[in-house]
């Protein structure tokens, strides 16, 4: 039923999509749900070291640079860490002077 229904572009147009992902003005919980839900579409199951590799690289270089500096051992732990440095950040700049 796929071959029917589905075009032969459907997964690779979903691949360049996972690839050109960035969080960008998106919050972190955003971009992980795309994120997320690109990996389900096209049935992901990359290495743990990759996906998680793919999601620092991606995330904006503030939030990126501190969570590269932090132990994490699952995907789980580099996401929370990822939203504790959003908010850590959306707070700092709450409190500057302007």
């Amino acid at each position: 039923m796929n071959k029917r229904f589905i075009p032969p572009s459907y997964k690779q147009e979903f691949f360049l999509k996972i690839h050109s992902l960035n969080q960008e003005n998106l919050k972190v919980e955003e971009y992980i749900r795309k994120f997320e839900q690109l990996q389900m579409r096209v049935c992901l199951n990359e290495e743990p070291k990759l996906k998680i590799a793919r999601f620092i690289k991606r995330l904006s270089a503030s939030i990126a640079n501190k969570v590269d500096l932090q132990p994490y051992l699952s995907f789980d732990i580099v996401y929370h860490i990822a939203v504790k440095f959003e908010k850590q950040l959306k707070r700092m700049k709450s409190h500057l002077p302007y």
